[in-house]
């Protein structure tokens, strides 16, 4: 006969049992529809993109309630139904016992408790399966595993950005237009040429052939970074092998290397950054504001200058009609300031209209049949042009070079427009247009643009549009694509297989002095002297 201390110790012990399965359930049920909504949502990402995106969800994102009901409520809701259809299961169970004789009970106990423990067991077991399996699959992460054993190291490649001479510095104007790719122009995928009005107002411009998307990247702030500072994205955390998930919202970021900002700030720059959205989303201002940006205005400005809410998107920012007006009042400001006193600029902007999900605002009208995204991408397109288009009509062009680029590929989600226009595609490729004083009939004075390079290449490429000149004309990783030669020693020289696998390499040691947790060092060569051939 069991006492009452055995009694108490039993039910604890059932109790804790309890509550580690139906945690177990719900954590499974919540990594299953984590990555179905990751997949239907953005299609696959990477790990260091779902870290570097959690730091700002909060902040402008567009995706907060939704990503909780996904994340935290559906996956409490359908655990619940469980617990009460495992509650009801039980009720029926001991009702239909008492109607069975005694000997029956017990035979009928024992069947359905051994039934009952496999069909847990498979529940159990299946659910962790499907749903480590959903979102593994999601994040890529057997990709990131792989990464972190690979022997390759970013910092054997890295050049510092050093400039050798700023005689010809000029002022430079950078324009980054959400998901812009090449293929968006193709009138026999899509009810129009979506990109026809930058297009336009970019004739006689030149263009970099087959910009790629580098491996590893494909959301804003890789697109950002890895055009300005030459290195792929990698969170602090998942970089270094500390916490995953610590100092993800980072006051400094990358404070160990020179990005674009800080070379021109270096050269009597003044660099001023506008984007409709929250600088804070993703921590884009705490890497503008670690990278030499002056002036930073984004959703809050706008808001406080009293922008009206009509031109904004709830879930995300002013419109690119708007940003666009407030482009062109900046760069009239700033080229007039510099003409006065020989202080070249940088402005950066940064499109948000084309990010889906879809909004089309109240001044955007439709014009493609049931297609409002094409509608709304043409309207992103005439904003960006009319802004060329004023650039030239004050003579801003004269004296200023101007680079327009997609910061990634358009997203290819199960719940994506374009998705089957766009999946199969092999040959997709960055939206670029290049405007240097002295450029005629496309053809740029630095020369054609080597083809087939990827995003790790523009930071010497914008600094060479700018003026300047680059040691070995090498920064990052890249080399710029106004050299047809690539140094043997380059990470650009590698075969493709090295090079991805170099990209997506853990570089450990590299990333602890990026985020100034080292003190930096010169990165050795992997082979004697660097010149370029």
């Amino acid at each position: 006969m069991k006492g009452p201390k055995t009694t108490a110790k039993h039910r604890i012990l059932r109790t804790i049992g309890a509550a580690t399965l139906w945690t177990l359930i719900f954590l499974s049920v919540a990594l299953l529809l984590t990555g179905i909504f990751i997949r239907k949502q953005w299609g696959q990402i990477t790990v260091d993109q779902m870290l570097t995106n959690i730091a700002g969800a909060g902040q402008g994102g567009g995706y907060v309630w939704i990503t909780v009901f996904w994340v935290i409520v559906a996956p409490l809701a359908i655990t619940a139904l469980l617990f009460a259809g495992r509650r009801l299961w039980i009720r029926y169970r001991v009702s239909a016992r008492l109607r069975l004789s005694a000997a029956r009970r017990r035979i009928r106990h024992a069947a359905v408790r051994g039934v009952a423990s496999a069909l847990v067991v498979l529940l159990i077991g299946g659910t962790v399966i499907t749903g480590s399996t959903s979102f593994s699959s999601a994040v890529q992460l057997p990709t990131y595993i792989k990464s972190v054993s690979s022997s390759m190291n970013i910092g054997d490649y890295y050049r510092e950005p050093t400039v050798v001479g700023n005689k010809n510095a000029r002022n430079i104007v950078v324009v980054y237009v959400e998901s812009a790719e090449n293929h968006l122009a193709d009138d026999s995928l899509f009810p129009v040429n979506m990109l026809e009005p930058m297009e336009d107002a970019t004739k006689g411009w030149g263009e970099i052939p087959d910009l790629k998307q580098y491996n590893g990247g494909g959301w804003t702030m890789a697109g950002i970074t890895s055009t300005q500072c030459g290195i792929p994205l990698k969170g602090k955390g998942s970089a270094t092998g500390d916490k995953v998930m610590n100092n993800l919202a980072v006051a400094d970021f990358m404070p160990g290397i020179d990005c674009f900002g800080d070379v021109l700030k270096e050269n009597g720059y003044k660099n001023v950054f506008l984007g409709g959205a929250s600088a804070e989303f993703a921590s884009k201002g705490s890497f503008l504001r670690t990278h030499g940006y002056d002036e930073i205005k984004d959703l809050a400005h706008w808001r406080e200058i009293g922008e009206k809410e009509k031109d904004m998107r709830p879930d995300w920012g002013l419109s690119d009609r708007r940003l666009m007006e407030h482009a062109k009042d900046e760069v009239s400001t700033l080229h007039r300031e510099s003409a006065e006193t020989g202080q070249p600029f940088n402005l950066s902007v940064l499109t948000l209209d084309s990010h889906e999900p879809i909004h089309r605002y109240h001044d955007c009208p439709q014009r493609t049949g049931d297609d409002e995204l094409a509608s709304v991408w043409l309207c992103s397109s005439e904003a960006v042009g009319g802004f060329v288009k004023h650039m030239e009509d004050e003579g801003i062009l004269e004296d200023t070079s101007v680079v327009l680029m997609g910061d990634h590929l358009k997203h290819m989600a199960d719940w994506n427009v374009y998705h089957e226009e766009l999946d199969d595609k092999t040959d997709r490729s960055v939206f670029s247009r290049i405007w240097m004083p002295g450029t005629k009939d496309g053809k740029l004075p630095l020369g054609e643009p080597r083809s087939g390079a990827d995003q790790l290449n523009m930071l010497p490429t914008l600094l060479e549009v700018a003026g300047l000149e680059v040691k070995d004309r090498q920064a990052g990783i890249g080399v710029s694509v106004f050299s047809q030669a690539v140094p043997h020693d380059s990470a650009q020289a590698l075969n493709d297989d090295a090079y991805a696998e170099l990209t997506l390499a853990r570089s450990a040691d590299f990333y602890k002095k990026v985020w100034g947790m080292e003190e930096p060092q010169e990165a050795p060569s992997t082979q004697p002297g660097d010149s370029a051939e």
